[in-house]
């Protein structure tokens, strides 16, 4: 993750397994969670995608880790 404020919602469980019809299919504009929804990528990014959705939007009362010069 980029920082600290984000660690909620990332962690290393949320790997994407490598697919190549991840790429083709994007390539092609048809993504993987609709092409092949049952696939462990799609399934990795939809979970991932529900983390997201389920995590509170901004930055209010977060720690941002900057100090006044």
């Amino acid at each position: 993750c980029l920082s600290d404020w984000s660690s909620d919602v990332c962690s290393s469980d949320l790997a994407i397994p490598f697919d190549p019809d991840l790429r083709s299919g994007g390539d092609a504009g048809l993504p993987i969670v609709v092409d092949k929804p049952d696939s462990a990528a799609a399934v990795a990014l939809t979970g991932i995608a529900q983390r997201l959705l389920a995590s509170p939007r901004g930055l209010a009362g977060r720690s941002l880790g900057l100090s006044p010069a």
